[in-house]
Order: structure tokens, then sequence, then C-alpha cells
């Protein structure tokens, strides 16, 4: 679509630009429910987040319109496309609500630290 728009002549920066206007602006249209199902089924916000899928659609002027927001996307792909754009779509919600890749190396690591430190109760030895 983008290799489209920019051959017609159109400004890509534009549209993409107006697209994200229009998803904030929805975005911010349920705000107060967002909020309050927050209140009501979560105890802890930190890590919380949610996915939306929003189906948008271009009119001859190029001018976007909301289709409709989906609240529980499929995550299962069809396409090795499909499956790019919703693995990278993960990746990057959980590095926004900070959850770090699993390093076998390091949880052992810190496995025999607390282990010593349960074994000898925080004592150092010297050797001496």
């Amino acid at each position: 679509m983008r290799e489209h728009i920019i051959e017609s002549g159109s400004d890509w920066d534009q549209v993409e630009e107006s697209i994200r206007d229009v998803i904030i602006k929805t975005i911010i249209s349920i705000e107060p429910n967002v909020v309050s199902s927050l209140n009501n089924y979560s105890k802890n916000r930190s890590p919380c987040f949610e996915c939306y899928g929003f189906d948008v659609m271009l009119d001859h002027v190029l001018k976007p319109w909301i289709i409709e927001v989906n609240i529980s996307p499929s995550l299962s792909s069809s396409s090795p496309f499909d499956k790019s754009v919703k693995t990278q779509l993960l990746c990057d919600a959980l590095t926004l609500v900070g959850v770090q890749p699993y390093n076998r190396a390091v949880a052992q690591k810190e496995q025999e630290r607390d282990l010593h430190m349960r074994l000898t109760k925080g004592r150092r030895f010297d050797g001496g």
C-alpha cells in the first residue's frame, strides 16, 4: 500500500500520520471504559496491557476511516507476512511492559547465588 501511495504521487508520511491520528482519537474515546475495566479486573497495573486490532479504510482522497476495532485480535498467522507482523507486535508489546528475554545462564547464576545465601545465611567467608 505504501509503495502504491508513493507511486501515485501522494505523501505517505501524511497518510500515515492521519491514520495514527484517527487511531489515537479512537483510543481516547474509550479511555474511561479501559480505565474502569483495569480498576475492576486487575489488582496490579504493571505490567498490564491489551492489544487492539484496527481495521482502517482510506477513501479516494486518502482520508482514513475506522471500520472496526477488535479487542482481542487473533494472533494466529495465515501467511509468512502475517506471522512476521504479529511476531513483531508481540515483541514490541512485551518490550513496552518491561518483559526481559529468558537467559538460562543468568537464571542459573541467580539460583546458585540464592542457594549460597540460604546455606550461608548471607555470611561471607574470606577463607581465613
